[in-house]
């Protein structure tokens, strides 16, 4: 991609998510934070900055970058701020925003991968399971990646969570 568009931002986001995916996670903030330093302010950039910072434990981090997204644009900054604060014990804010996604679904499409999220967060595994089921159902896209994705390490195994693996093929089987 830098061989093909070399001025793009963006391609900084998927050697950075290769990195997040091994739990390199220090090469992806330096890949990223490379790239921030050579003045791109792109929310894809800081989104995955935020998610390898999660990674790292940097949670103070974490939360301003998600925080900031999160008035720019609600959904998208939603999952990963509610996941945020449920890892700093926020387990208040953490559940308003749940239920902040919950209301909205109620006017317009929320992916239940959001609210799954969250749960996951919150070490709460039958509601993440659930929610993530029915990310499976609604074809989220993202999904592709659960069985590498950091976020889901605490449900992965659960037993309603590996069924979700084996129905999806990503078991390793």
């Amino acid at each position: 991609a830098r061989e093909l568009d070399p001025f793009s931002p963006l391609g900084a986001v998927n050697p950075a998510r290769a990195y997040y995916y091994a739990r390199q996670s220090a090469n992806a903030i330096e890949v990223l934070r490379r790239e921030q330093e050579s003045g791109t302010n792109e929310v894809k950039i800081r989104y995955m900055l935020g998610l390898a910072l999660l990674q790292e434990q940097k949670y103070d981090e974490a939360r301003l970058i998600f925080e900031e997204i999160y008035k720019q644009n609600k959904l998208f900054g939603s999952a990963a701020l509610g996941f945020c604060y449920a890892k700093m014990g926020e387990t208040r804010r953490a559940r308003a925003i749940i239920s902040d996604l919950q209301q909205d679904a109620q006017e317009r499409t929320v992916p239940s991968l959001e609210i799954g999220m969250i749960y996951a967060g919150l070490n709460e595994k039958t509601e993440a399971c659930f929610y993530l089921e029915r990310a499976y159902a609604e074809r989220h896209s993202a999904l592709i990646s659960f069985r590498v994705e950091p976020l889901y390490d605490g449900v992965r195994e659960t037993p309603q969570c590996a069924n979700l693996l084996a129905q999806m093929q990503l078991n390793g089987s």
